[in-house]
């Protein structure tokens, strides 16, 4: 029986796609709303499929008007926001962001964005992907790679009986999904960007149409509305740290398969799907979708905050309905009247060889920084750009031994240890030993904390902290010539429970070897305790104070689109959990009798936050000079130099510019 208009399937893409957008804008109760992908690709499974069956049987099959179809459908809305978001790139973005975007919108039109966010994005839920204008763009490729090899394999399955068909379809699902769950298990990130691990949830759908489930109106009934429940529970109960597209992926899987077998016929609960409403934000599910994540995106560039607050988050939402609704009415449905290949071609080519220019220019031309202001772009890179010796302390792999800071010649008698807020402070630890004189060495790597056994959940298999650290342990038992040893870490993320709702990642916890949840306090206190016992000493460097926005977007964005630096009237460190996580601090430095210096005031609030040079890389990572100007002089005041001796002049000049962090951040 041929396919005919189901209403109940375009209101499935409304309860498919809101989740997204909901979650995407950091609204509360969608931290799981990423699931809507796979309900959209179990969707686009039952309907490719069952359109290519009823053509295929009909003799009227043609590979070429399949993938016209498809051109006519996709590109032009993508088109459109493709060109939109290099617009507003230009605009906002710093050179390397805009070098990236021309490479991932290259990507895009080779239908590899998938592959290419992969190897250069790294994890969907990271803070890297919170600036990245393209990112939702992988589920996009992954359809397209899909649609370029199913048809022929459907083809090929076709041949035979229904009933074996449907066997050898249910045999290369099943195998998929095995295939899928063991390399989440290993290759998470891997796993949810490529194409291969989410084969099966298009068989899913595809099956539907294969081999399609007769129900009776209560049982169909009964179907719907659980299937819609499961949807929904993985909205609400996924989150970050939930490993799709595993075993939890079967939850919106099936559920979205129960919701189309059971609404082939018109029931009490489908009428709900079937309403105005739902249908109508359904229509619209694929140009909301294109417009939600750069307008996200955008606001995050133009504010510098990276974790939309609900108020903006509604805002982006109010704007994306808005530029879907438009682009549905004059782009999608004019484009899809038109039958004929050239006057689709006459108005997509052009289009497509000019974002390509545009794309090429972009990268090759490194982000044109031209485009900038020469004094701004110079504030800019002395806040965000690394020196070297950051670079080549935190590319340092787990079995290496710690880099050396300064005095090589000599014996290290003092180790940093930390992660890439130790990394950010280099540049103030570098300069104290070079002032106080003593020999030291760093061992930091973004993402681990000095803490021994531990792992994070969401970066064991691709950081190895625990492995580090134990190497980092044998190392210390080689070199007993090292006295101090210096711990700082971003205490408030390890220390409080993770992540604040809706930043940047999503949730983690700290787990042993085998699995099992630890507590990072007594974790880091029995690493305290084992570094005294081998006779150290330790000395714990508090919580950099958090802004809650990105000071050097900020600044780009304001200086570009306002043509000043204007004023931020905002509260230092916005999240309270940087003073618990001091307090924890305070509490095993006196249980283990070692030292705790403190990089905050008791009342203290951001006087200053536009004051130049910027003080902050991005939203909790210190600049160079803002690690000269706050860590810097409380290791001197805590730490002063062993004995009486004339530092260099540079230094000592540098020293001296310290003493204006006080009216930043109060007095130590």
């Amino acid at each position: 029986m041929a396919i005919s208009y189901r209403p109940d399937i375009d209101g499935l893409r409304a309860v498919a796609v809101v989740p997204v957008v909901l979650g995407h804008a950091g609204l509360p109760g969608f931290a799981g709303g990423f699931v809507g992908v796979d309900v959209f690709f179990v969707i686009s499974g039952f309907l490719i499929t069952a359109l290519l069956r009823d053509e295929l049987r009909e003799g009227r099959f043609s590979l070429a008007e399949f993938y016209l179809r498809r051109i006519r459908r996709l590109l032009p809305a993508l088109f459109t926001v493709l060109v939109a978001t290099v617009l507003m790139g230009w605009l906002l973005l710093p050179p390397k962001g805009l070098e990236a975007l021309g490479q991932s919108v290259l990507s895009v039109l080779m239908l590899g964005s998938n592959v290419w966010l992969w190897q250069n994005t790294g994890n969907y839920f990271g803070a890297a992907a919170e600036i990245t204008p393209l990112l939702h763009t992988w589920s996009l490729a992954v359809e397209e790679q899909f649609y370029l090899i199913f048809p022929i394999l459907l083809i090929g399955l076709l041949r035979f009986p229904n009933r074996t068909a449907a066997f050898l379809l249910l045999f290369l699902t099943g195998a998929g999904f095995l295939g899928a769950w063991e390399v989440t298990g290993k290759h998470p990130t891997a796993a949810f960007y490529l194409m291969p691990a989410r084969a099966w949830e298009f068989g899913v759908g595809a099956l539907l149409a294969i081999a399609p489930a007769i129900l009776g109106l209560r049982v169909a009934a009964v179907a719907v509305g659980t299937g819609l429940a499961m949807i929904f529970g993985a909205v609400i109960a996924f989150d970050a740290g939930t490993e799709v597209p595993g075993y939890h992926a079967l939850l919106p899987v099936f559920g979205a398969a129960l919701v189309i077998a059971g609404g082939v016929r018109e029931n009490s609960v489908s009428k709900v799907l079937r309403s105005t409403a739902f249908v109508a934000i359904g229509l619209l599910s694929y140009s909301l979708y294109l417009w939600h994540w750069p307008v996200q995106v955008g606001l995050r560039l133009l504010t510098g905050i990276y974790h939309l607050p609900i108020v903006l988050g509604l805002v982006s939402i109010a704007i994306s309905f808005a530029l879907a609704y438009l682009t549905r009415r004059w782009v999608e449905e004019p484009m899809r009247r038109h039958r004929s290949l050239p006057v689709t071609a006459a108005v997509l080519t052009p289009i497509c060889v000019s974002l390509l220019c545009l794309s090429v220019a972009a990268f090759r031309s490194g982000g044109a920084p031209a485009r900038i202001p020469s004094d701004v772009l110079a504030v800019y890179e002395a806040a965000t750009q690394a020196p070297a010796l950051h670079a080549d302390c935190m590319s340092r792999g787990a079995m290496d031994a710690p880099c050396t800071l300064n005095f090589p010649q000599r014996v290290p008698r003092v180790l940093v240890w930390g992660d890439s807020h130790a990394g950010a402070a280099l540049p103030a630890f570098s300069e104290w030993a070079i002032v106080t004189g003593r020999p030291t060495v760093a061992a930091t790597k973004a993402g681990c904390p000095p803490i021994l056994g531990v792992d994070r959940s969401d970066r064991a298999s691709e950081h190895g902290c625990a492995a580090k650290n134990a190497a980092l342990m044998v190392w210390l038992r080689q070199n007993r010539s090292v006295e101090t040893i210096i711990m700082h870490a971003r205490w408030p993320l390890m220390l409080t429970g993770g992540r604040t709702p809706g930043e940047a990642g999503g949730e983690f916890r700290l787990a042993s070897s085998d699995g099992q949840r630890i507590e990072a306090a007594s974790a880091l206190s029995a690493t305290v305790s084992n570094l005294r016992m081998m006779g150290r000493r330790v000395v714990l460097i508090g919580s950099v104070p958090e802004l809650g926005l990105d000071l050097p977007q900020a600044y780009l964005a304001h200086s570009r689109t306002l043509g000043r630096w204007s004023e931020l009237d905002l509260p230092h460190d916005p999240m309270p959990r940087s003073a618990s996580a001091d307090a924890a601090l305070a509490r095993i430095a006196k249980k283990h009798g070692t030292e705790f210096i403190s990089l905050r005031a008791p009342d203290e609030t951001a006087q200053d936050l536009t004051s130049l040079p910027l003080l902050y890389a991005d939203d909790d990572h210190l600049s160079p000079e803002g690690a000269r100007q706050l860590v810097l002089p409380a290791l001197m005041n805590a730490l002063p130099a062993p004995q009486p001796q004339s530092p260099p002049i540079a230094v000592l000049s540098s020293v001296r510019k310290t003493e204006s962090a006080a009216q930043l951040f109060g007095p130590h």
